[in-house]
């Protein structure tokens, strides 16, 4: 817990007096305070005044009409009034406003997995929490509205509408997602320079290209490569049957399976065709807590989902999202109070 001090200066007043007013308010309160009491230098005209300072026990050096010094930097002022007519009482009210640590109100959980919620929702209820619940997309939008909310704890995957079989929310965000990640745009661009001249329709065509288009050195044009020059020049003599027979044997010599990049965007469409489950909707709720000021954590398990995490986690990763994951090989973190220990405490950081 952070250390208060509270210090009074007073000229020709009775600083004691004041001391004990303010101690009886303090044992009132759960804050961690101290108190210093001391008189203004000799000729000074200001008023009772009451100056509290957050951080250890380094003294200040008091200077009235000056900022105040200090020895060692242990601590700051956080506060100054002068006091006045102001009851003592009242001005320590307002103190402690002002130093107690904020409370959450309401967090929405959006988790469309029954048993990682019900986890979830009884560990903020062993922190005293209240939680809303929401399963899928479209409650989380629903319920972001809620005026008493200050924070948001989201999975990744869900459905739009739970048992609708709608996915075309998730195919439309991954190509998105597709369009902003570099390596995607480079092999695009690749492929669509390619695409005029040879009918890569022809999927081991098309896997060979993707795997020269990789290993072009990324400093490097891929219009400019010298393979991709020649399969342009040569289509002005060459019909497109000829030359995607003789680019697929040039590209398959150099072809080497380990070096093929992988479709993870591709993946990710074709994992939602499987399941409405798959798509990454929760980014779409990260965007709108955003848009609503609210801040987020995301949270999801790349054991369940495997390389489906990966774009999710560079686009997140780009946004500066916050994302919580349990790895390969703890499948059932996702269900015990540590792991959404780590969310909540990542999410109180940014409310402090």
């Amino acid at each position: 817990m952070d250390q208060y001090t509270i210090k009074i200066c007073g000229h020709n007043c009775d600083t004691q007096e004041l001391y004990h007013i303010l101690q009886a308010g303090i044992r009132k309160s759960d804050l961690s305070l101290t108190l210093e009491s001391s008189n203004c230098l000799k000729g000074c005209n200001a008023g009772k005044r009451v100056n509290v300072y957050c951080g250890d026990n380094e003294t200040p050096v008091a200077r009235y009409g000056e900022k105040e010094k200090y020895y060692g930097g242990g601590r700051k002022e956080i506060f100054c009034q002068e006091l006045g007519d102001s009851p003592l009482e009242t001005i320590l009210g307002d103190y402690r406003a002002m130093l107690a640590p904020k409370k959450i109100k309401k967090i929405l959980l959006v988790e469309d997995n029954a048993n990682y919620a019900s986890s979830a929702e009884n560990y903020f209820a062993s922190r005293g929490q209240s939680t809303i619940l929401a399963r899928d997309y479209a409650q989380a939008i629903e319920k972001l509205c809620d005026p008493d909310l200050v924070g948001v704890i989201s999975d990744c995957f869900f459905p739009e509408q739970t048992g609708s079989g709608k996915i075309a929310l998730g195919i439309e965000l991954v190509e998105k997602m597709a369009k902003l990640n570099s390596r995607e745009k480079r092999m695009n661009e690749g492929l669509g320079i390619l695409s005029p001249y040879v009918d890569l329709e022809d999927q081991d065509l098309k896997k060979y290209a993707q795997c020269y288009i990789n290993s072009i050195p990324p400093f490097k044009e891929v219009s400019l490569d010298s393979l991709v020059r020649m399969v342009v020049k040569l289509a002005a003599n060459v019909d497109t049957e000829k030359l995607t027979a003789s680019t697929k044997k040039i590209l398959k010599l150099v072809y080497r399976e380990n070096q093929v990049p992988k479709d993870y965007y591709g993946a990710l469409i074709d994992a939602m065709g499987t399941s409405e489950d798959n798509q990454p909707l929760g980014l779409l709720v990260a965007e709108k807590s955003r848009e609503l000021g609210l801040p987020l954590v995301l949270v999801t398990s790349t054991y369940h989902h495997d390389i489906l995490t990966e774009p999710v986690n560079h686009f997140a990763s780009g946004n500066r999202w916050n994302l919580i994951d349990c790895g390969f090989n703890r499948n059932y973190d996702k269900s015990t109070p540590q792991f959404w220990e780590r969310a909540f405490r990542e999410l109180e950081k940014q409310l402090k």
